[in-house]
């Protein structure tokens, strides 16, 4: 009788470095260095594109309609925590702040960013907005009063679009929902300024119990995963792993060259992530640090097999480790 026992998979060994994290200050400063060089990457990705392409159309459609009592649109996104939402929405922002507006100048308010961190009242935000603009006084004033100076210095301020991020953290307790949608809707209705909302798979309960405001928003806008097994989402999947370990390489983080072209890389990559280019960031910048603090010369998947298991797994990316062997 045949023995069909077969031995579990195992991490692959390291083939440089060491196989742990090496001690000391001069340790901690290289992978804080290396921290820091990984996280000024940033690799285009077509549906990353898209959506900023739906923001920036927003943008345009409404910049001459503002301040004109006509009714505005707004635009909404609910994608899975992590997915490289908030990279985008953040992108966008710095772009248009650090650019020339039509007037050839530089506004800092041109788009306002406020990443929500916890649940909270329309007042909150509305504060939260004014501090944005260095209100001193956003702190006083009646319900009313707040109101107003958003608005006012909407206006003031010539800025062309709000982003609200997190917007899962709206939902708040009951008597606060028909105030928070009411509040948001106000600076559509009134020609205020147009508004792009983004939260994770649980902002969905917001938008569907707030029909009048999701109505506002438009059709969703869609983070689509590169997760099929079309030709076409095969090819951007390994373009982005492939342009990602050049960009490692490119940045000077390791010793030698990082690559993530080969079919082991790219499999183990859009498996642990379930395609989502966010997530395979934060995987590969968590191997970015474990390869840094054991000295390896490069991430090797030794380090990505570590990240899915420390990381990827304990945050539901994914279930099994796609780089055991």
């Amino acid at each position: 009788m045949s023995n069909t026992n077969t031995a579990p998979k195992q991490i692959p060994p390291p083939q440089t470095g060491q196989p742990f994290a090496a001690v000391g200050d001069h340790v901690d400063k290289a992978t804080a260095v290396a921290n820091a060089k990984f996280k000024t990457i940033s690799i285009p990705h077509k549906s990353q594109l898209e959506i900023r392409s739906r923001i920036n159309i927003l943008r345009l459609t409404h910049i001459d309609d503002r301040g004109q009592g006509i009714g505005l649109e707004g635009r909404r996104l609910s994608q899975l925590s992590q997915a490289g939402k908030t990279f985008v929405l953040r992108s966008f922002a710095e772009e248009m702040n650090s650019t020339l507006n039509r007037y050839g100048v530089i506004n800092k308010f041109r788009v306002i960013y406020i990443g929500l961190k916890a649940s909270g009242t329309l007042k909150m935000l509305q504060k939260r907005i004014l501090g944005v603009f260095g209100d001193k006084y956003k702190d006083i004033g009646n319900a009313d009063d707040v109101e107003e100076r958003v608005a006012k210095y909407m206006k003031l301020f010539d800025v062309e679009l709000l982003i609200i991020d997190e917007a899962q953290h709206l939902e708040g307790i009951s008597k606060d929902k028909s105030k928070i949608t009411d509040g948001l809707k106000a600076l559509l209705d009134t020609g205020i300024v147009p508004i792009v909302m983004a939260g994770n798979e649980d902002s969905l309960d917001f938008f569907t119990q707030n029909d009048q405001l999701a109505a506002r928003l438009g059709d969703a806008m869609e983070l689509n995963p590169v997760a099929g097994n079309s030709n076409e989402q095969k090819v951007m999947m390994k373009s982005f792993c492939v342009n990602l370990g050049v960009a490692i390489t490119a940045k000077s983080i390791f010793k030698h060259r990082t690559d993530f072209s080969t079919p082991r890389m790219i499999k183990g990559l859009r498996a642990a992530s379930r395609g989502h280019v966010g997530r395979v960031m934060r995987i590969v910048g968590v191997a970015v640090e474990q390869a840094a603090r054991r000295n390896a010369d490069n991430v090797e998947p030794y380090d990505l097999a570590n990240a899915v298991n420390t990381f990827a797994i304990p945050k539901g990316y994914c279930q099994t480790n796609p780089f055991l062997i």
